[in-house]
């Protein structure tokens, strides 16, 4: 029997997997696909490990860029601001390292469904 969470983690993976494929097959071969791969993983595993459920992710292409927006039903979160106080400190670095690689980042919280998450990728269409 599967380890409890095992199967989100392995959906997360596959989701992550399946957006860096659209995002290399479209994206200019300039783009920097590590900053977008760690934001794609940071943002999707987050909303299976904090909000579980139904996690959807979607890349939208415009003004030449790629836009991520990962949809979820937890409740309302803001992350914080600025790096986190301790250089060891467990938690906070991911999303604070997403709000310095994604050209824009930001949280809605909307009432009675859920999160929506949108960060603007350093992938520029080819």
């Amino acid at each position: 029997m599967p380890e409890p969470g095992t199967r989100d983690l392995r959906h997360a993976r596959e989701m992550r997997r399946e957006v860096m494929d659209e995002l290399r097959a479209y994206g200019s071969p300039l783009s920097d696909y590590a900053a977008a791969e760690l934001i794609v993983g940071e943002l999707i595993s987050n909303a299976f490990k904090h909000a579980g459920g139904v996690v959807q992710a979607e890349i939208a292409w415009g003004r030449g860029v790629a836009t991520f927006h990962v949809t979820d039903a937890g409740g309302p979160f803001q992350p914080r601001r600025g790096r986190p106080e301790l250089p060891h400190s467990r938690g906070g670095w991911g999303l604070f390292l997403v709000s310095k690689l994604a050209t824009e980042f930001e949280v809605d919280h909307i009432p009675a469904t859920g999160n929506h998450v949108r960060a603007v990728l350093p992938v520029h269409r080819n």
